[in-house]
């Protein structure tokens, strides 16, 4: 992460903000003059819904860069809380891009959703997320969603998934006004505006979702 700066002085300086405790450098230092100390930097919250659900989540101190650690120590916590409520499924909701955060919500997945837009920046970051999905053999469906930004380039990514990496996509939800306003009211969109074009997309992936699982 470069982290370890050599500013012409002994010893090198340490940029903090850079440093996400992946631990390489103490792995590879010839005299084992680093050590890993562990701090702060961030927090786990617990709440429950009125859905039926409990929802853990990780935040990050202000400044902090992300860390795929928080993301491990979130579904550490998330598996606790499952098996003390009776629960069989955990559900990670994972950040996008396919940084170490990613890493860390993918990993010891049974079955991963990939979500993607149609554009060729968003499909850059989901051929790497495949790739690395393919790479630990995790079933995986994927979403394109707002799929009526481009409708042509859309359906050309639809292809190209199934195509080169043999992974079906599960849903093609399209651009809903509902969507923002019920994020704004703090309501998912299925309970806001459940008629929607959004809605009934998002519930039939839901019914496609729990087939496969």
């Amino acid at each position: 992460m470069d982290a370890l700066i050599d500013a012409g002085g002994d010893p090198p300086m340490l940029v903090r903000f850079l440093c996400e405790g992946c631990g390489a450098c103490a792995l590879v230092c010839p005299k084992s003059a680093i050590t890993l100390q562990r701090v702060k930097n961030g927090r786990i919250g617990l709440a429950k819904t009125t859905y039926g659900f409990t929802i853990v989540s990780g935040e990050l101190e202000m400044g902090e860069s992300s860390s795929g650690h928080i993301v491990t120590a979130v579904k550490a916590k998330g598996r606790a809380v499952a098996e003390d409520l009776g629960s069989q499924l955990v559900l990670v909701d994972g950040p996008p891009g396919i940084g170490c955060p990613v890493i860390a919500s993918v990993a010891g997945a049974d079955y991963a959703l990939a979500v993607t837009e149609p554009t060729p920046a968003a499909r850059n970051s989901l051929d790497r997320m495949l790739s690395a999905l393919s790479h630990f053999n995790i079933p995986t469906s994927a979403v394109i969603n707002r799929f009526d930004l481009n409708r042509d380039y859309a359906e050309e990514m639809k292809d190209y998934i199934q195509g080169k990496w043999a992974v079906s996509t599960a849903q093609m939800i399209p651009s809903d006004e509902n969507v923002p306003i019920s994020l704004s009211k703090r309501i998912p969109v299925v309970e806001y505006a459940p008629d929607c074009e959004a809605s009934r997309s998002l519930v039939v992936l839901s019914d496609q979702i729990k087939s496969v699982i």
